[in-house]
């Protein structure tokens, strides 16, 4: 994994990123970082999709939980007989 420094205020922060190495960018070059600036080593690079990589299990299981309590509403309300 490769080390990123930037400067947070007056300190300089180094940390290395978890996917990194799928980051490509000429040695000393920019790169997109999101960081709390109250805890600057608590940092990563900016992915715009893989950012949201880790979530999407969690977020798949979530929605097809979701469908199918919606789909096994809308079967009861199916066999519902209305009343006399």
């Amino acid at each position: 994994m490769e080390v990123i420094e930037f400067r947070a205020g007056e300190n300089t922060v180094r940390f290395r990123d978890w996917m990194a190495s799928n980051y490509r960018v000429p040695m000393g070059g920019a790169v997109p970082i999101l960081y709390d600036p109250s805890h600057p080593s608590n940092a990563m690079i900016d992915r715009p999709v893989a950012n949201w990589i880790p979530w999407a299990p969690t977020m798949a299981v979530g929605v097809l939980l979701m469908l199918s309590g919606i789909a096994g509403w809308l079967r009861l309300m199916s066999r519902r007989v209305p009343p006399a």
